[in-house]
């Protein structure tokens, strides 16, 4: 009798919910399992109930008693695991999305939020099928498809791709907020932040409680200098999610935190034993506690948490790219053995006539950024920021032997990068690419523009790699995270730089002193203007004046006034530093 009771309850609470009364279907659902605790569909209905309340673990108790008793339920297979994916339990839902394909292969969610499940481990080249198979089942309703693969892609540090997939999310979901927030994304990789921003707007419009929205836009408001702004909106995407570390990272890297920041920074701290943080939130949560606490002057425990900051970001954000030393050693070899004063000489004839590009570069963290806001201050002077052509080795411009220059693909490498130059700059006689790493392809850059010009940018050894550890970085270089590695890329830096300075041209090259420029920012910026040739202009004495957008991790520290703190600051912490020692100049103390 009692079974028969059950199921009259469950088409009761059925009724209920038709006429919207939630509550009441509850009641009679419970009294349906108080009569009959096999009862299929109650446990059923009830899980679904529970998970659209956002009761994700008394759902997840429902279905895995639904299981017990019909172990290939899809439906319940399917409610199990998208109420982990929300629980960021993303192993268990992955393990049930895959359950949930076995069944039926055909539903392209099922495949798009596997993909996110193991995204959001960190375990991106897993992704990258599901999510490829999610649009190719259903194209037209892909947009976190493409927006995830989108990720992969910037995780990658291939910029060009990730903005085409963002274009892609946008064209399947024109309208929408996920839409307008993809092609803001778009619009952002390629470097227009102030039309990213309308469409970060026009997202919010859309859908007033979407966090990444507002924390996006925070970010581009940093990038335009717009930094009180920014800090609003981040504080309003940590309000509906409290748990995305980068929304923190943001506010910490927008200016000094400062006593009035303690309960900020204990927030922080709290959060950090959140059992909610996925892997990469974990690592920015860590990297902004991290500058809290560097701000404040608690120097060990910041390193400490810059410590395990890197720890986390070789595991998510390195995906498994492992260091290479003889990669670095390679370069420097293959310069060493192809480029000499001969070689330019004879080549020159093969070098473009142009001018317009200028090289700001050096080993990351070492001032580059600071240079190019003095350089495009000067009117005549466009701003390219951080150009990868030369990074993602576009201009293969050697045979297989790496010997031989092929002229015809040199040609149309100098081509193609005068297009991209053009088209950042087009009324301007110079326009600047200030991609630090550009060191490593100095000798292809000056075989393609023998009249760039180039400005080597150094800095303090140990307050650049102390600088490359304590800075968050999307696409970190392998050798970023780990002490010993950044001391072996740095000496390797060094060393190709010694062997460029002495075979390119003196008139080429300028070396600038980062601690120099701070000390007396007026004499080298006029030397930095002179060696350009360029008439002088008073604006680049206040490069924090400059407009233009800012998108790295010191776009707040361009936008002040020069500033001597960052200088030896390895010193707060000299006690901890480790492999870092290395670098000191010997009989420095």
């Amino acid at each position: 009798m009692s079974v028969a009771e059950a199921t009259q309850l469950v088409k009761t609470a059925e009724q209920s919910l038709a006429a919207g009364d939630h509550a009441k279907a509850v009641e009679s659902l419970k009294e349906a399992l108080r009569l009959d605790a096999s009862c299929f569909p109650a446990l059923k209905y009830l899980a679904l109930l529970r998970s659209m309340a956002g009761e994700f673990s008394e759902a997840v108790a429902h279905c895995e008693r639904a299981l017990k008793l019909q172990p290939n339920d899809l439906e319940v297979i399917a409610l199990l695991a998208s109420s982990y994916l929300k629980m960021h339990r993303l192993a268990e839902a992955a393990a049930y999305y895959r359950r949930a394909i076995a069944l039926n292969p055909n539903v392209a969610q099922f495949h798009e939020n596997l993909g996110l499940a193991l995204l959001h481990q960190a375990m991106d080249e897993a992704a990258e099928g599901p999510f490829q198979q999610a649009i190719a089942l259903d194209p037209a309703h892909a947009v976190l498809s493409y927006s995830g693969l989108a990720q992969i892609q910037r995780t990658r540090g291939n910029l060009h791709g990730a903005s085409e997939l963002c274009r892609k999310a946008y064209e399947a979901a024109p309208g929408t907020a996920l839409g307008s927030f993809a092609l803001a994304q778009a619009v952002l990789l390629e470097g227009d932040a102030k039309e990213a921003e309308k469409y970060f707007r026009e997202a919010i419009a859309l859908q007033p409680n979407l966090d990444a929205a507002y924390r996006l836009l925070g970010q581009t408001l940093q990038q335009l200098g717009r930094f009180e702004e920014a800090e609003e909106n981040l504080k309003k995407a940590i309000e509906l999610d409290p748990n995305r570390g980068t929304s923190y990272t943001a506010i910490t890297n927008n200016r000094k935190m400062t006593e009035e920041d303690r309960p900020f920074v204990e927030l922080m701290r709290s959060r950090l034993s959140s059992s909610q943080l996925m892997l990469a939130d974990q690592c920015a949560l860590h990297f902004a506690y991290g500058k809290a606490l560097n701000d404040l002057g608690e120097y060990e425990s910041a390193l400490k948490e810059f410590d395990q900051a890197n720890a986390l970001a070789a595991k998510v954000l390195l995906q498994g790219r492992q260091f290479a030393p003889g990669w670095l050693k390679a370069i420097y070899e293959h310069a060493a053995t192809v480029y000499n004063k001969e070689f330019f000489v004879s080549h020159r004839h093969l070098g473009s006539e142009s001018d317009v590009p200028i090289f700001i570069l050096g080993m990351m963290r070492s001032g580059t950024t600071l240079i190019e806001q003095i350089v495009s201050s000067h009117p005549d002077v466009g701003a390219g920021g951080e150009l990868t052509y030369w990074v993602e080795g576009k201009a293969q411009v050697f045979d297989p032997t790496g010997r031989i220059v092929n002229e015809s693909k040199l040609k149309e490498a100098q081509e193609e990068y005068l297009e991209i130059l053009r088209k950042i700059a087009p009324d301007k006689k110079h326009v600047t690419n200030k991609t630090p790493l550009n060191y490593n392809f100095l000798g292809v850059i000056h075989l393609a523009f023998p009249r760039a010009k180039i400005i080597h940018c150094k800095r303090d050894p140990v307050d650049t790699v102390l600088s490359i550890y304590m800075t968050p970085m999307t696409a970190p270089p392998a050798f970023g995270c780990v002490r010993e590695n950044l001391v072996f890329a740095y000496k390797e830096y060094r060393r190709l730089m010694k062997l460029y300075k002495s075979v390119l041209p003196p008139e080429s090259m300028l070396e600038v002193q980062y601690e120099d420029v701070v000390a007396d920012q007026e004499t080298n910026a006029r030397r930095i203007v002179e060696f350009l040739g360029l008439e002088w202009n008073d604006a680049c004495l206040h490069p924090e004046e400059n407009v233009r957008n800012v998108n790295t991790p010191s776009m707040w520290q361009v936008r002040q006034p020069i500033y001597t703190s960052a200088v030896r600051r390895w010193k707060n912490y000299e006690p901890w530093l480790g492999a870092f020692n290395e670098l000191k100049p010997k009989g420095q103390a």
